[in-house]
C-alpha cells in the first residue's frame, strides 16, 4: 500500500511538472516560502490563514487522489500557526487511508518545529501499530523541536523492538544534543565578546 502511495505521488508529480513546462513554467520549483525542501506538490499560491479550513478540508477529504491532499497540507505548512498545527496534528492522529500521507504530515510538523504538535507526535512515536516509517518521521520531528516532553519520549522508545524506530529516535536524540551545544556555543562566544568589550 505505501509504495503504491508513493508511486502515484510521483506520477501525479510528473505529470503537475509536464503541464508546468508546457504552460512555460518551471517544473516543481522550490517552495516560495520559509521552506527549502523540493515537495511532491505544491501548496496554494498566496494562502494566508483564512485559507486553512479549505487547505485542512482537502488533506482529509479521501476521495481525492493523494497529490490533491499533499496541496493542503503543504498549505497548511506554508501558512503555519496554530490553527494550521492542530489541522496537521489531527491528521496525523486520525487519518487512516494512507501511511505514506501520516509520514508526510510528520515531516511536515518537523519542519513547522512547532512545540503544540509535540502531543500528537509523541502518541503517533508511541503507537505501537503505526507503519514503521509514519513513526521513524515522528521521532526525527520531535527532535527537531526539542521539548523536554519531545526528549523524554525519544528516549523511552530508543529501545523500542522495531529497529527503524529505535535508531530514528537516537538520531533525534542527538539532533537535540547538537543544538543544545550549538547555542551553548553561542551564548559562550557572547559572553566572550561582551567580556572584551567591557575591557
Amino acid at each position: 500500500e505505501a509504495l503504491r502511495h508513493t508511486c502515484q505521488l510521483a506520477l501525479a508529480g510528473l505529470e503537475q511538472g509536464k503541464r508546468e513546462e508546457e504552460a512555460g513554467r518551471p517544473a516543481l520549483p522550490l517552495c516560495v516560502c520559509q521552506y527549502s525542501s523540493k515537495d511532491p506538490a505544491e501548496g496554494l499560491a498566496n494562502a494566508t490563514e483564512k485559507d486553512i479550513p479549505w487547505a485542512a478540508s482537502r488533506l482529509a477529504d479521501d476521495s481525492l487522489p493523494l497529490f490533491e491532499r499533499y496541496q493542503g497540507m503543504f498549505t497548511l505548512r506554508n501558512v503555519g500557526g496554530d490553527g494550521a498545527v492542530e489541522s496537521l496534528a489531527k491528521m496525523l492522529l486520525s487519518d487512516t487511508s494512507s501511511a505514506v500521507l501520516r509520514h508526510e504530515v510528520a515531516f511536515v510538523l518537523g519542519q513547522m518545529a512547532d512545540e503544540t504538535s509535540t502531543k500528537a507526535l509523541v502518541e503517533a512515536l508511541g503507537h505501537i501499530e503505526e507503519h514503521g516509517m509514519v513513526r521513524h518521521e515522528a521521532a526525527i520531528a520531535l527532535g527537531h523541536i526539542g521539548t523536554e516532553s519531545a526528549e523524554e519520549a525519544l528516549r523511552q522508545y530508543s529501545k523500542d523492538p522495531d529497529l527503524l524506530v529505535a535508531q530514528s529516535c537516537e538520531v533525534a536524540l542527538a539532533t537535540i544534543e547538537y543544538w543544545k551545544s550549538w547555542e551553548e556555543l553561542e551564548a559562550r562566544i557572547a559572553a566572550g565578546a561582551e567580556d572584551r568589550q567591557d575591557s
